[in-house]
């Protein structure tokens, strides 16, 4: 992938992204070119660039070593929002701007008083 002339924050939106979904292991920038690579793992075992409905698995399963025990590696954190619930009763949306940030039984409670 050329890098001469790509927008930084879309290369690393592209990156980020392919990284989450498991596509791709190592990104490396070698003479002027974005070398995306993938372990055999990835290339094989994960069903997204073979599929064409969405997999229902996450990133392969790759191995690490900590304190002399193997262990798996988790997949990288997804940026942005994870949750939001709109309440209706309350009126706004849990995580959004203008909601209070009570437990769900204080709401209720304050909107039923």
């Amino acid at each position: 992938m050329p890098l001469a002339g790509a927008d930084p924050a879309a290369v690393a939106a592209y990156v980020g992204r392919a990284v989450r979904e498991g596509v791709i292991d190592d990104v490396r920038a070698v003479g002027g070119r974005l070398h995306l690579g993938a372990s055999r793992a990835t290339l094989w075992q994960h069903p997204l660039p073979w599929l064409r409905a969405p997999g229902s698995g996450g990133m392969p399963l790759h191995y690490a070593v900590t304190n002399e025990r193997r262990h798996p590696v988790r997949a990288p954190t997804v940026p942005g929002e994870i949750y939001a619930r709109h309440m209706p009763k309350v009126g706004c949306t849990r995580g959004g701007a203008g909601c209070p940030r009570w437990p769900f039984g204080v709401w209720t409670a304050r909107k039923q008083a």
